[in-house]
């Protein structure tokens, strides 16, 4: 595997950083890899650091990956809420990531390049979660 995922449990969500060359299969195995460490019961917090990750994706290959990611998120059914960190590209101020999260059905997803942004999202989505 290119991209080696070291894994945290931080007090309020899992921190999986990443590190490596980008290939799209790599790439997904580590969503396969957050959703193995979500529960199936309790509202889960995930924070995947790609930020060390070398080589950008393509807009195809962006799209791909989350593709895959709202795939994976059908098909597991978790209550997980997901935030990527990410360079830009493929991180993007447009927000293509979360549009194509969305359009898939996973709107508890979001792309950030700001560490602490995206934690205080994670935080505040988890929240709304345990809240329903």
């Amino acid at each position: 595997m290119s991209i080696t995922v070291k894994v945290e449990h931080k007090p309020k969500y899992i921190y999986l950083k990443c590190d490596g060359i980008f290939k799209l299969r790599d790439s997904l195995d580590v969503f396969d890899q957050a959703f193995a460490l979500a529960s199936k019961d309790v509202p889960t917090a995930i924070l995947i650091d790609g930020r060390k990750v070398g080589a950008s994706p393509s807009i195809s290959e962006r799209f791909k990956i989350i593709e895959g990611l709202g795939n994976r998120w059908l098909y597991n059914r978790k209550p997980i809420v997901m935030a990527v960190i990410g360079n830009e590209p493929p991180i993007d101020s447009k927000r293509f990531v979360d549009i194509v999260a969305t359009n898939r059905g996973f709107s508890s997803f979001s792309g950030f390049t700001d560490f602490d942004e995206a934690v205080s999202w994670l935080e505040s989505e988890l929240k709304k979660k345990n809240e329903r």
